[in-house]
């Protein structure tokens, strides 16, 4: 008997000790429960939820239990098994000193017809209620049914079966405490991944205990640990720790894409729990295309008011020559003066139009969200509509979209820079010339590349072309404000790329981005 009780004891320790669902565990414990007594026919399992004690697991000797009892609420004034976790005792009952009103009265309460039917089969049929508890806390109940009668249910057997319910009840306990925390940690997951900020939790070490999503997309933009810059990170963090107070200051990074550094501003606070120390916990913002933004705007101001100046002082210039000589002036010169002015208006509210146009970009750089991004798709897209467009023009036009390509980005602003790219490429190209367009993926980086048989740039123009409202001498009049290519500029170092430009006159242009790839969502 003792051989007996160790094995049992041993087999259901394994099963509670293992990594498997809590309806396999109960499967195997009455399993263990039936062969280390074979005398019992059946057992089950009843567990309590809210008030409710409800079957939830069977194990017979052959064909002997309905299947349909379980999910069966069990009442506590007919249920041995309630009444045993009720009363935190166990409790036998003896059928055969149960007359034929008692199964008439449980039949008119509700009780299942298979339990009364099974009672009314087996007149000498003995049940066994033990309790399932985890220290005072009432869990549910184990009951064992024999059809021999109550012989069996000796003080041995229902001592070893109180001291397993117990295990079971602390298993079970300690189930429900492992599922609650770990919905509060998907929950807490869940909050710190919608943070705009980047979050890391390092110990007093220096070791990352903790960090969200927006700390990959900083440190890892290419899928890939910058262990440099985060060495950088902790160190830093780490010296902070010496502070009592909050901790605040400004470092900046390599970029593996740009030549940019990313500017991050963290704030970090010391964490203790219960008066020990457990390490720093900082935010971080990424402040590189703010800073950017910044000085940007100072000089687009500038150059606005100078550009957007030049027709103006045309305008009072054309308007005050009119107000002055309009009475002496021939009919053909006042017509042409009215002309200029009408030009240079025109002018002036193009330039405002595209400057405000221009501003809603850089706006938007700084406010759109960066998701990931399959540039290869947007690509298509540009494609796609291009085409017609520059057939109509009689414009050859060649694409190579390589497919499956991913960057972190804003869909908008991307389609943007390469419509402004494509645009750029067709005003600067005769008639039967060829623009093409490439996207592959070379290592982790994505290359783009527009390239046109066009009128090509100056060496003395390139160094400017990305400034705003520079316009290089081509001749034209149709060259436009010269702040597409500054969107260009701007979209490409918002997403911590590189763009370069090549080009020869009379032989072409070709410009290329190269923006860092992330994986696939998929």
């Amino acid at each position: 008997r003792l051989a007996r009780d160790r094995e049992l004891i041993d087999r259901i320790s394994f099963d509670l000790s293992g990594r498997v669902s809590l309806d396999e565990v109960f499967d195997r414990f009455l399993d263990h429960i039936m062969t280390a007594f074979p005398l019992v026919d059946f057992v089950f399992i009843s567990l309590l939820d809210s008030e409710t004690l409800t079957l939830r697991g069977t194990h017979a000797a052959g064909d002997q239990v309905p299947d349909n009892l379980l999910g069966y609420v069990l009442d506590p004034k007919w249920s041995i098994a309630a009444q045993s976790m009720e009363k935190l005792t166990p409790i036998v009952l003896d059928i055969s000193n149960i007359d034929k009103a008692a199964f008439e009265g449980a039949a008119q309460n509700g009780i299942a017809d298979a339990m009364i039917e099974f009672g009314r089969s087996h007149p000498n049929m003995g049940v066994l209620g033990i309790p399932i508890v985890a220290g005072d806390e009432r869990v549910g109940a184990l009951t064992l049914v024999c059809k021999q009668g109550v012989h069996i249910f000796d003080d041995h057997m229902r001592d070893l079966l109180v001291t397993i319910c117990r295990q079971v009840g602390l298993y079970m306990q300690n189930v429900h405490l492992m599922a609650a925390w770990q919905s509060q940690s998907e929950r807490l997951e869940a909050v710190l991944n919608s943070a705009s900020e980047a979050i890391v939790l390092i110990d007093p070490k220096g070791n990352v205990l903790l960090r969200n999503a927006r700390y990959h997309e900083l440190f890892e933009p290419g899928g890939i640990l910058n262990a440099k810059a985060q060495r950088k990170l902790s160190m830093m963090l780490l010296i902070s720790l010496e502070s009592h107070t909050r901790t605040d200051f400004v470092f900046d990074l390599d970029h593996p894409a740009s030549d940019d550094p990313t500017i991050l501003e963290v704030s970090g606070a010391r964490v203790q729990l219960d008066g020990e120390l457990i390490g720093m916990v900082a935010t971080m913002r990424d402040t590189t295309v703010v800073s950017k933004h910044a000085r940007d705007r100072s000089e687009l101001l500038s150059y606005a008011k100078h550009e957007i100046g030049t027709p103006i002082e045309a305008i009072t210039t054309f308007t005050q020559f009119l107000l002055e000589n309009h009475a002496s002036l021939p009919d053909d010169q006042v017509d042409e003066t009215l002309s200029n002015i009408k030009l240079q208006a025109l002018e002036a509210s193009q330039l405002v139009g595209e400057t405000l146009e221009y501003s809603n970009i850089k706006e938007a750089i700084l406010t759109r969200p960066r998701v990931r991004v399959e540039l290869s798709f947007t690509a298509l897209q540009i494609a796609s509509e291009t085409e017609a467009l520059l057939a109509q023009q009689g414009l050859n036009f060649e694409y190579d979209i390589e497919p499956d390509i991913w960057v972190m980005g804003n869909t908008f602003l991307l389609k943007q820079a390469l419509r402004n790219l494509l645009d750029n490429a067709r005003k600067y190209t005769p008639q039967e010339g060829t623009i093409t367009f490439s996207l592959d993926q070379i290592g982790k980086t994505a290359r783009i590349q527009v390239t046109d048989t066009g009128i090509g740039i100056s060496e003395d123009d390139q160094p400017h072309i990305f400034t705003p409202y520079y316009r290089a001498d081509t001749r034209d009049e149709s060259s436009g404000s010269g702040l597409g290519l500054s969107i260009v500029r701007d979209v490409v170092d918002a997403h911590r790329g590189r763009i370069t430009v090549s080009s020869r006159l009379g032989e072409g242009t070709q410009f290329s981005i190269a923006l860092l790839t992330v994986k696939s969502p998929l």
